[in-house]
């Protein structure tokens, strides 16, 4: 029976049945159910909901991500998101937006009023509340959440009409104060406030059907007998005050009792009732089904009793002064305390001191938690019909050393901060089902309970460990869920087949500097062996059965990357959950559906939100070309759904980097050939960004298509100019630009960047507060006018006046995170006048701050300072004061601080600066000319220091650090290297010579055995010395080469693990051809770059990527300078022997090439044939040096075998397109002596030609170009 003959009925209890990632599925592969409308309208999908999260009583951040415009890329379900949207909320905003304007606010229009059931208020005034009451009278939930930025200024929420939304049954209000109105139908009352009240000045006891009621933030500090609804079926307290023991007398319909004490009785008080008992009488609460009561009381006059009710089920008590007892009737009459009670949470010393029996007072006890564990546990202590317990252990030594596990128990949780033990694994009871305790010995994993089917491994921490293989081991063979995120270090473990779900910890990638972190699943999942890999091209890392994944991190940046493609091709994973524990917000929940055999083509759906969309397993923008030219079925779609979710990637106006126009996006826009695409090319110009240009750069951009200028300027046919721009950039100043005629029309721009140096007259911003969302302005400007913005996050200044920080009044950017001012425009800099939100600070001023400037900026995680030649220090005329000058920078304080940078240029001035780092130090640069010392109070170390850079005279003998350092680099390094110097357990190494340098540089030095990386650069060859011999765990080698002899060298010494090589010769160095291609001592060398060397290169056979010089050929009169890899690369030989026509001049490995270019003329041509003739390269890299370093990155896609047709696009403009070859004769082959003898060539050449004043303006033809 096919899935369209079932009824409709059927069919949508079906799609209700699955998740979302399922219902799309099924719409992809069922086209007529997807077509049918009526079926349609019913489908819906989970969670989507409303706009007002109503746990959180806040927008729904999943909501704003669903539905938002540029993140929501199901566009082919669009109608069913529609459907999803709940019609009964309303949401009130400072500026009217909430998520998806075009889906929210159109659906919340067609609503009529009377249907909407739930309100949030972020941002009140009365009239807003007015509102509500004359046109909602139909609200059942209100939740008013004002978070007021201005604290001096104490908004009273008036909600003394509230009884005019008749329908109302829940409440709840977070604000500064609040005047609360009587409701006689009122359910439920939330209140966060920050004034406190009495509970008679809220008048709670007129909220006659009030059955839930949550004082929270102390607002009600104190509450008394009879001041309380008796109605109140949950009830949830912060008080500072312990409550008079008849408080809840009455309140017998409770159900629900949360109580947290701050403070105990005040001292009058307490004197008064010293020699009297404290009680807290609940025992009239019949109902009672769970009481939590905490407490942080410092008292010494006896302890709190707390008289509970027989029925209770759930008892939580954090606290080892209050003792649960009967009542004073019953004490007489029985034993048992709580008869029914299934749950106990409580500290270890209400149970070792005798104050609670639990085997005789609580005998249908099932659960058992105990805190705060400090003394053995007798083993009478514990009921023998328990099934859960947990104990925490804040000992050092075993407490369950005379412990016997009830033969009943399911669960067992045994933690400890202080104590590495773990239980024994032979006294574990065969009921055991869930283990969550540390395990010391993987050996004991053979011991587990057969039954196990949960085991949660904890703490393991830091260093190389011991790999645990799971899967090789007598393991239960019910166990289905591992989690190992509670366990760090290096080490990696083997699943067993039956695993289901499963948790791990990852550890971050090493990765190239600049880069942001990276994590994958192979730091914790141990990768089979190659021949393993051989059997099964696309293996599998985990156990088939492995469908559930959650991988924990820990990765304080803000941005980072995860290999997805591990888990779509090495495992048969369904639902992926990434959890950073750095960020409380991080907890990201994807599904995965593969929808091809080969997982070429994957749904990938973040379940909260559905952001995601199909992942096509391409590389780049030439990939997409070529799947599309290939599958012309799928690029000519019926529905264009399809081609409406491709884009290219990277088109963008602005160059966020240069802070200017984007020449890239210029040469996309200009000189796009692939016209087939032109509707992707559609697609991936977004109009989020506007540029302001005079009108001479409007000129000049005039060659741009109208349908783009519509997109990136604010011309009469832009369709959006206000809600979706988010980046402006101004190259051309005028008054109305930033008045009310343009862009303090567009209040949705978040980063706002001013290019105008040239302009003399000033910037005025000093209304820039209208831009209410912006978060990033940067000025480049002559003068500058600043107006204050309480919520802007980062401010870059690049200004050529000079402006005290006062006059620029920039303490009053009470959220800036982000300050640069390097461009030596602030002056008098001292302390109070920074932000103290600041996190990121980078400064370029000409005179030394005070000692104490820094101090109060404690959140500083970067710092960067430079100094240039000041007016005020170490004055010429005060020589001998000047050699007693001893100035302090002190960070000490800053205890956030991961990076510091200091740099000055004071050439000639004499004197010392000391600067006191703080201990939680990581980087540390620093470049001087003069005498800079790094101290600490008490010369205590810097354990946590993983990196130094160092140039210039710095003393860095009065510092200490730890083995956490692995990284030193040393610049302009002009005496010899002591020994002590270096560290042993350094990973990465930099030296950069002075020209100046005198004596031995490296004759003391000894590289220690964990050197991965080492670079050295500068002029050895004016000093005898021998090169220190090099480590064989070197990885990674950078050297300068400075004579022949050095070159032999270096050569006959490489390191046999070495996967890196970097050679820079100097330009007067002559040696003979460099071949490595012979030579198999180098197994892993997959990186080769050459700088600068004359003759001819041969490579071995295991490189991938490589960096070489070229020269250009002898220059023919009128024509262009033409560059060609022939002239640096050995050429075979066998010219006479056909099938060497198309011969390789680089190993079939090499895909990527770099050819750097130092040009002398602005027009040259380079010979593209030989690159796509002769070699296997992908990926072709131009650096071209002339006024500027230009930087093309070519994409070579070879379309048939012949090589006929190639694809050939400059990856950053989307420049270029197909290249069909033509082929010559031998006859008409040019046999002009070469340098190396050349073979015979199928095709004519292909020269690129470029003209740099334009760069990315290139075109090629088959001959050579003439000057003209």
């Amino acid at each position: 029976m096919s899935l369209l003959s079932l009824s409709n009925l059927l069919v949508s209890h079906i799609i209700s049945s699955i998740d979302n990632v399922d219902i799309i599925c099924l719409l992809l592969t069922c086209k007529q159910l997807f077509n049918d409308s009526s079926v349609r309208r019913s489908i819906k999908f989970k969670g989507v909901g409303g706009a007002i999260d109503t746990d959180n009583r806040d927008i729904s951040l999943q909501f704003k991500a669903t539905t938002s415009t540029t993140r929501y890329k199901l566009l082919s379900f669009k109608d069913i998101l529609v459907n999803s949207i709940s019609l009964n909320q309303h949401v009130v905003l400072e500026h009217n937006t909430a998520g998806d304007k075009e889906i929210f606010s159109n659906r919340s229009a067609a609503a009529a009023d009377n249907i909407i059931t739930t309100a949030l208020v972020t941002h009140y005034n009365l009239q807003a509340i007015n509102s509500l009451y004359e046109t909602m009278p139909s609200i059942e939930t209100l939740f008013i959440k004002y978070r007021q930025l201005n604290l001096r200024e104490k908004t009273t929420i008036d909600l003394g009409s509230i009884s005019r939304l008749p329908n109302l049954q829940r409440l709840s209000v977070q604000g500064n104060s609040l005047k609360l109105g009587p409701h006689s139908s009122l359910k439920s009352l939330n209140l966060d406030i920050g004034t406190c009240y009495t509970a008679s000045e809220l008048g709670l006891d007129q909220f006659v059907s009030l059955t839930e009621l949550a004082l929270n933030n102390f607002c009600v500090p104190e509450i008394g007998p009879g001041v309380l609804p008796s109605s109140l079926t949950s009830l949830t307290l912060t008080l500072f005050e312990l409550p008079p023991r008849d408080t809840f007398i009455a309140l017998t319909s409770l159900v629900y009792l949360d109580i947290f004490v701050e403070k105990g009785l005040d001292k009058e008080l307490e004197q008064e009732q010293q020699q009297q008992q404290i009680f807290i009488d609940l025992s009239t609460l019949h109902n009672l089904k769970k009481l939590v009561y905490n407490e942080n009381l410092h008292r010494e006059d006896g302890p709190i009793e707390i008289i509970v009710p027989p029925n209770l089920k759930i008892l939580s008590i954090w606290s080892t002064q209050c003792v649960p007892i009967t009542p004073p009737q019953q004490q007489c009459t029985t034993t048992t305390l709580m008869p029914v009670l299934e749950k106990l949470y409580l500290l270890e010393g209400l149970l070792t001191g005798g104050k609670i029996n639990l085997l005789s007072q609580c005998p249908s006890l099932k659960k058992l938690c105990i805190y705060q564990c400090f003394k053995t546990i007798p083993s009478n202590l514990i009921p023998p019909h328990l099934e859960k317990l947990s104990i925490h252990n804040y000992s050092t030594k075993d407490i369950l050393d005379q412990f016997v596990y009830p033969p009943s128990l399911k669960h067992l949780t045994y933690l400890g901060d202080f104590y590495d033990g773990s239980p024994s694994v032979t006294s574990l009871p065969e009921s055991l089902v869930k283990l969550k305790s540390k395990l010391n010995a993987s050996s004991s994993l053979n011991l587990l309970p057969s039954h196990l089917k949960k085991l949660v491994w904890m703490y393991r921490y830091g260093g190389q460990g011991e790999d645990i293989d799971l899967a090789q081991s007598n393991f239960p063979p019910n166990l289905e869920t591992i989690d190992f995120s509670g366990m760090k270090g290096l080490f990696k473990v083997t699943i067993p087949p039956v695993t289901k779900y499963l948790s791990i910890f990852l550890s971050q990638k090493q990765q190239q500097q600049q880069l942001d972190p990276i994590f994958s699943i192979t730091s914790r999942i141990t990768i089979p062996t190659k021949d393993q890999q051989q059997q099964q091209q696309q293996e599998q890392w985990l156990p088939i059965n492995t469908t559930h994944l959650n991988c924990s991190m820990s990765c304080s940046q803000s941005k980072w990357s995860f290999r997805l493609d591990e888990i779509i091709n090495h495992t048969n994973v369904r639902y992926l959950s990434i959890i950073n524990q750095c960020s409380t917000a991080t907890n990201i929940q994807f599904s995965i559906q593969r929808l091809d055999s080969d997982n070429r083509n994957v749904l990938v759906l973040e379940r909260q939100s559905l952001t995601g969309g199909i992942i096509s397993q391409l590389k780049n923008n030439v990939d997409i070309v070529c799947l599309l030219l290939t599958c012309k079925k799928l690029y000519h779609h019926n529905s264009n759904s399809l081609k409406r979710s491709i884009q290219f990637k990277g088109i963008e106006p602005i160059d966020i980097d240069k802070v200017d126009i984007s020449l890239k996006f210029k040469g996309t826009a200009t000189r796009f050939n692939l016209l087939s695409f032109k509707d992707i090319l559609e697609n991936s110009i977004i109009s989020d960004q506007l540029l302001i240009l005079s009108k001479k750069q409007e000129d000049d951009n005039k060659e741009y298509p109208l349908w783009i200028q519509d997109r990136i300027y604010y011309t009469d046919n832009r369709i959006d100019k206000s809600n979706n721009i988010t980046t402006a950039l101004v190259t051309h100043y005028q008054h109305k630009v930033l008045d009310s005629n343009l862009l303090y029309k567009i209040p949705s721009i978040e980063t706002l960047f001013i290019n105008e140096p040239q302009h003399n007259g000033i910037i005025d911003l000093g209304s820039i507060s209208q831009l209410p969302n912006l978060q990033r302005l940067s000025v480049q400007a002559h003068l500058l006018k600043l107006g204050n913005h309480s919520s802007l996050q980062s401010l870059t200044l690049g200004l050529t006046t000079r402006y005290t920080a006062s006059e620029l009044r920039l303490d009053q950017f009470i959220s800036l995170t982000e300050l640069t001012a390097n461009s030596f425009c602030l002056y008098d800099i001292g302390p109070g006048l920074l932000p103290s939100s600041l996190t990121s600070l980078d400064l370029a001023v000409r005179d030394f701050p005070p000692r104490d400037t820094f101090i109060a900026l404690t959140s500083l995680v970067n710092f960067k300072l430079c100094l240039e030649q000041g007016l005020y220090i170490f004055r010429l005329q005060q020589e001998e004061e000047e050699e007693q000058q001893h100035l302090f920078l002190d960070l000490f304080n800053l205890h956030n601080l991961k990076k510091l940078e200091y740099s000055e240029n004071w050439t000639g001035k004499k004197g010392i600066i000391e600067i006191i780092a703080p201990l939680n130090l990581k980087i540390l640069s620093i470049w001087s000319n003069r005498s800079v010392q790094i101290s600490t109070p008490g010369t205590l170390p810097l354990l946590l220091l993983e990196r130094i850079v160092i140039g210039g005279k710095i003393n860095l003998s009065s510092l200490q650090y730890g083995p956490s350092l692995k990284k030193l680099f040393i610049y302009n390094c002009w005496e010899p290297i002591p020994s002590d110097m270096i560290p042993s357990t350094l990973e990465k190494l930099m030296i950069s010579i002075s020209n100046v340098s005198e004596g031995s540089i490296l004759g003391q030095i000894v590289f220690p055995p964990s050197l991965t990386h080492l670079t050295i650069l500068g002029s050895l060859s004016g000093h005898d010395e021998p090169f220190p011999p090099l480590p064989e765990s070197l990885v990674k080698l950078k050297l300068e080469i400075n004579s022949t002899a050095s070159h032999h060298s270096t050569i006959m010494s490489l390191p046999r693990h070495l996967k890196k090589l970097a050679l820079k010769y100097a330009f007067e160095v002559q040696c003979e051809d460099f071949d490595l291609s012979q030579s198999n001592y180098l197994p892993n060398l997959e990186t080769i770059d050459i700088s600068y060397k004359k003759g001819f290169f041969t490579f071995p056979p295991s490189t991938k990527y490589l960096s070489i010089t070229l020269i250009h050929k002898d220059q023919q009169k009128n024509c262009l300078p033409i560059y060609s890899i022939a002239t640096s690369l050995t050429i075979p030989k066998d010219i006479n022997d056909q099938s060497q026509q198309q011969q390789q001049w680089l190993p079939i490995n090499t895909t990527h090439l770099t050819c750097r270019i130092f040009c002398t003329q602005a027009k040259w041509s380079f010979r593209l044939d030989e690159i796509i003739n002769h070699t296997n390269v992908r990926y072709l890299s131009i650096i071209i040096f002339y006024s500027k370093t230009t930087n093309l990155q070519f994409s070579i896609q070879r379309l048939d075998s012949d090589n006929r047709n190639v694809l050939v696009l400059e990856r950053q403009s989307m420049t270029g397109g197909i290249i069909t070859q033509r082929r010559i004769s031998n006859t008409n082959i040019n046999q002009q002596q070469q340098p190396q003898p050349q073979p015979q060539q199928q095709y004519d050449p292909i020269y690129l030609h470029w003209d740099l004043n334009s760069p990315f303006e290139f075109n090629w033809s088959f001959v050579k170009k003439i000057i003209k």
